[in-house]
């Protein structure tokens, strides 16, 4: 197929990692990227011998640009999100697709007016062991699946400091559940399907900034099943997923096995697939752009983990238990 010709909105930072992604892409070919500052686009440009560009709106009024990615700042994710479906671009966008609802229902409405594909990037499904755990749980390997737990923290809170974006409530409310508990919300409804209603406990207790940085979060999913997803922005690494079923439990942790233990107390360890991540969802990209297809991570995909971290944030909140189905309305 012939590569799409596109541009990228957000060239540092994880904006980098799609940089890289699409460079590495043979569905994608790199025409220009934009950054707020000189310095980083003219590195982009001799790095990737690439057109410079002074301004977003620059980019999207390039006729030969056929779809912008976006690797912006959270609150931005709707802003250019919007200019580039009316400017007739396809778009793909980072995770989360915007901070919140309305304005995320105002990107898929844009992009659908437009007649463009929005795709947006909740890469971390796509790992190898997700991958291969959607697998053993639709074959029945488990069991029964009664109970789930997501687990992504870092110290990076401790860090912030008020020139970054992180630091406030309005740019990332809710902290590390916005940035990196997302991840495992949108994992668990690829693995076992929508949340009905949740209930959490989102504090602040060591980092300098505005923002919130331990959260807890009970999910109740429309199956039955009882979750948990825990992200906290104020200690060590710390990234796993685990399953319970009534055949055997599943766990997730770092590197590239699953660990499956049976109700006997044996042990199996399950090898998976190495997947870069960020560039097959940037090549499934490509290819929804070239094909016309829709991709698997959807707005509407998107729009559902957004609301489980706004139930959470309202839980918290107010103190008491919050259907999804409230906040999407």
């Amino acid at each position: 197929m012939e590569p799409v010709k596109v541009g990228v909105i957000g060239i540092t930072g994880f904006g980098g990692r799609i940089v890289k992604a699409v460079a590495e892409a043979p569905e994608l070919e790199l025409v220009t990227g934009f950054s707020r500052t000189a310095e980083s686009r003219k590195n982009l440009a001799e790095k990737y011998e690439c057109r410079e560009v002074s301004s977003a709106e620059g980019l999207l009024r390039m006729d030969e640009i056929e779809a912008v990615l976006i690797g912006t700042p959270n609150h931005t994710h709707g802003e250019y999100v919007i200019k580039a479906a009316r400017a007739g671009k396809n778009v793909f966008v980072d995770k989360p697709i915007t901070n919140e609802i309305a304005q995320a229902k105002e990107c898929i409405a844009a992009c659908k007016e437009a007649g463009v594909i929005l795709q947006v990037g909740h890469n971390s499904r796509r790992g190898g062991r997700n991958r291969r755990l959607k697998k053993l749980i639709d074959a029945g390997e488990l069991g029964q699946v009664i109970a789930c737990e997501g687990n992504f923290s870092h110290a990076g809170g401790l860090k912030l400091k008020p020139e970054q974006w992180r630091f406030y409530n309005d740019k990332c409310p809710s902290g590390p559940l916005m940035q990196l508990g997302i991840h495992c919300i949108d994992t668990l409804h690829y693995l076992l399907g929508p949340v009905k209603k949740v209930s959490s406990f989102i504090r602040k207790l060591a980092t300098p900034g505005e923002i919130d940085d331990t959260t807890a979060t009970i999910l109740i999913f429309d199956s039955g099943v009882v979750g948990y997803v825990g992200a906290h922005y104020a200690c060590p690494h710390y990234r796993r997923i685990a399953f319970y079923g009534t055949e055997a439990n599943a766990f997730v942790g770092s590197g590239r096995h699953i660990s499956l233990v049976r109700p006997d107390k044996t042990e199996e360890e399950i090898e998976t697939e190495e997947i870069d991540t960020v560039l097959d969802e940037v090549r499934e990209f490509g290819r929804c752009v070239r094909e016309d297809q829709r991709p698997e991570v959807t707005g509407e995909e998107a729009l559902l983990a957004l609301a489980v971290v706004r139930a959470a944030i309202k839980s918290s909140q107010e103190d008491r238990t919050v259907t999804v189905e409230e906040i999407l309305e």
